[in-house]
Formats: structure tokens, C-alpha cells, sequence
């Protein structure tokens, strides 16, 4: 069985709010963007199904969820790769207590419809100008979905993205 294979089982559980073909889309959308080595943030991290794949493919992670039972199951699969050095898990509650983190991140993701949890406009700011801060020069945040602020987006309030002072 290979890697991609193993890891798309690995997400199907309760917290996988993908199908099969579009995790393994993402996973190798991810893994063409971020070489071997690369530093990701991963908000919304659950039980592991993006974090698990990219510690597999050489990079370190750190992975923050609200939900402590998907926290243990991240662990316990971690543990079972033997991959636990290679990641870090954290418990918050985006946006209301973003977790302390150390250094900066060659991508800060933010996967699998958890922005979308976010529907009060100024959490949604402050959580991306919180994850813009702790990006590398060349640094990327990866969403998959917004809905709740779509019609922001449509009018073009966030054309001219979130300002260096964040005022806007």
C-alpha cells in the first residue's frame, strides 16, 4: 500500500470532511507547493488526515485543533509512523485564543471547511492577520473554502488583502 494510500484511510473518521479524490487532490496540491523540509501550520489540524501525509513527506508540522480527542488520535497516529518528533500539536480555540507558536511557517493551511467556521467577518480578519504574521518571506496561506465570506470576496471588499499595519 502506498503512502497516499494508507493516509487517505487514515482520514476517514469522524473528523474528515473530504471525500477520497478530494483529499488525495489536495495532498498532492500540497506536496507540489511545499518541498521536503517545509515548515506548515496546520489550523484545524484534526485527527491528522493533511498533517499526517506531510510529516510522511519530510515536512514539520504544527498542528492546532479545539478539539482535544482529535488532538490524541493525531498523536496516536503520529506515534504509530513513528513521526512524532517531526510534528507538534497544540489545543486552541481559533479565532478566540490563537495557540502560542514558535518561528515562522513556509504555509500556514487552514483546511477542510475549518475557515468556514469562522462567520463573524473581524475572527476571520484576525485570524488571517495572525496567520500572515508568522509566514516566511514567500509564505502561503492555504484556505479550501469560504463560504460564509464569499459575498465579501464577491464585492470586493478583500481585493487589496489584509494591510501590513492590519487596519484592513
Amino acid at each position: 500500500m502506498s503512502a497516499m494510500d494508507d493516509t487517505a484511510r487514515a482520514g476517514a473518521d469522524d473528523w474528515s470532511p473530504l471525500d477520497r479524490g478530494e483529499h488525495r487532490a489536495q495532498l498532492i496540491a500540497l506536496r507540489s507547493m511545499l518541498p521536503r523540509g517545509s515548515r506548515v501550520l496546520d489550523l484545524g489540524c484534526g485527527s491528522g488526515r493533511t498533517m499526517l501525509p506531510l510529516v510522511r513527506a519530510g515536512m514539520r508540522v504544527v498542528g492546532v485543533d479545539r478539539d482535544r480527542r482529535a488532538l490524541r488520535a493525531a498523536r496516536r497516529r503520529l506515534n504509530r509512523l513513528g513521526a512524532g518528533r517531526r510534528a507538534t500539536l497544540l489545543h486552541a480555540d481559533l479565532p478566540h485564543e490563537p495557540p502560542v507558536v514558535v518561528g515562522d511557517f513556509d504555509a500556514v493551511l487552514c483546511l477542510g471547511h475549518t475557515f468556514m467556521e469562522i462567520t463573524v467577518l473581524e475572527e476571520a480578519l484576525h485570524i488571517l492577520r495572525w496567520a500572515t504574521w508568522r509566514l516566511r518571506p514567500g509564505g502561503a496561506i492555504v484556505l479550501d473554502d469560504l463560504p460564509a465570506l464569499w459575498r465579501e470576496v464577491a464585492e470586493g471588499n478583500w481585493q487589496s488583502g489584509v494591510s501590513e499595519d492590519g487596519d484592513s
